[in-house]
């Protein structure tokens, strides 16, 4: 199985066990401090479960040794962010672009 079926297959099971991002973070303390972080639901309901970005991959506080529902969930989410983002610097870049000097400094 390739990581993109992988990952299709963590997604399919998401929207079946009905799990979804309840919050997203940072860590603020302890030996994780710093890290990016989303709560994710378990199970229809169970307690939540913390997807972690460790070097550079995800980390998940469930006891899956394959790519998890949670942390499908956590990347989704971070692609629509990087998505987002860049349509924003994208949208500052032709504000910009088309804005005249003499507007930019105008009543200076």
């Amino acid at each position: 199985m390739t990581k993109q079926e992988q990952f299709q297959a963590a997604l399919a099971r998401a929207a079946a066990d009905g799990c979804y991002i309840i919050g997203s973070g940072t860590v603020r303390a302890g030996e994780h401090a710093g890290r990016r972080c989303w709560s994710v639901s378990g199970k229809s309901g169970h307690p939540y479960l913390v997807v972690q970005v460790a070097d550079r991959q995800l980390q998940c506080s469930c006891k899956s040794r394959v790519f998890c529902k949670h942390e499908a969930l956590a990347f989704t989410r971070i692609q629509e962010e990087s998505t987002a983002a860049v349509a924003k610097v994208e949208q500052d870049r032709r504000y910009f672009r088309d804005l005249q000097w003499s507007e930019m400094w105008a009543g200076r």
